[in-house]
């Protein structure tokens, strides 16, 4: 297990707003952690940019030879 991190957000006065982020697994594929303090809104930023950085794949067209199915179209 690693060591937790602090990460402090804003500091005003003596009012501190801060989150912490306890890192649970580091893969090459993926990333577990635990994200506490944060606003809702702040986390799912970052669930929208970790998912930009997934790899995308699109099919732009099939080319269908034989179709023994019974569906004509599937």
């Amino acid at each position: 297990m690693m060591e937790q991190n602090h990460l402090v957000v804003k500091e005003e006065g003596e009012c501190k707003v801060s989150m912490e982020v306890e890192l649970l697994d580091i893969r090459e594929d993926r990333v577990k952690f635990i994200l506490k303090g944060a606003t809702p809104s702040f986390a799912n930023a970052i669930r929208r940019a970790s998912m930009c950085e997934i790899p995308k794949l699109a099919i732009d067209e099939v080319n269908i030879y034989e179709n023994t199915s019974t569906y004509y179209d599937e």
